[in-house]
């Protein structure tokens, strides 16, 4: 069942999903900063990456982006596990958490080629 929207409201919506498709690159690497900061050991940079990938997470899919949300959510539950020390992070850790970061990346470029940038 397909609800009735109003076409000024679609049109809307795709314009602000054009905006933040262009808005991924620097949020995605942020996402992979908090990252590098969080291999360190510090439990709260651990939270702080946690807490911008479900951000990231959340906004992807929002905006209908399951291609770049999916790969987000996995480091979300990933970081998650260990903040809530239900994963100890280690080496296999950060390599799948690193795999996730390139896809959500690729995913993200993706969006971006058919906006000719």
């Amino acid at each position: 069942m397909k609800l009735d929207v109003d076409p000024a409201v679609e049109a809307a919506v795709a314009a602000l999903r054009v905006v933040f498709v262009r808005e991924l690159p620097p949020k995605l690497d942020e996402v992979g900063a908090a990252i590098a900061l969080a291999r360190g050991g510090d439990p709260a940079a651990l939270r702080g990456a946690y807490q911008l990938a479900h951000r990231l997470f959340g906004s992807t899919g929002a905006y209908g982006l399951a291609d770049v949300a999916e790969p987000l959510g996995t480091i979300e539950k990933l970081l998650y596990d260990a903040t809530e020390q239900r994963a100890a992070p280690d080496e296999q850790l950060w390599r799948a958490i690193d795999a996730s970061l390139a896809a959500a990346n690729e995913a993200a470029a993706r969006r971006r080629s058919p906006l000719g940038e």
